[in-house]
């Protein structure tokens, strides 16, 4: 399936653009659209989250990073920033804690 941890974070953007999100919005019927808060039409913090990650992996992947294993994350060499070399950011505690699985509080 996959050759290498590399090999997953490369193909991970075209999964999700050709795959997953396409399975969302028509075979699912875009029920994640009840996620928006406020509904219908405010903005999806899952969709936000998902995407920005996508779009910090493209990045990534377009500077040409060299990736590595450390510690049971998978950084990138050479990056830099508060969080450095971190691909993926956890959601912040604050808005876990203040939210249940079903958008309500």
């Amino acid at each position: 399936m996959f050759s290498s941890a590399e090999d997953l974070m490369q193909k991970t953007p075209t999964f999700w653009e050709r795959f997953v999100r396409p399975k969302l919005d028509r075979d699912l019927g875009g029920l994640h659209q009840f996620l928006n808060d406020p509904y219908p039409s405010g903005p999806n913090s899952y969709f936000e989250r998902v995407e920005a990650n996508i779009e910090r992996l493209r990045h990534r992947i377009a500077a040409g990073g060299r990736w590595k294993l450390i510690s049971g994350e998978l950084r990138v060499d050479g990056a830099s920033g508060s969080h450095p070399n971190a691909i993926f950011e956890p959601p912040s505690s604050h808005h876990q804690a203040n939210r249940s699985p079903l958008g309500t509080s």
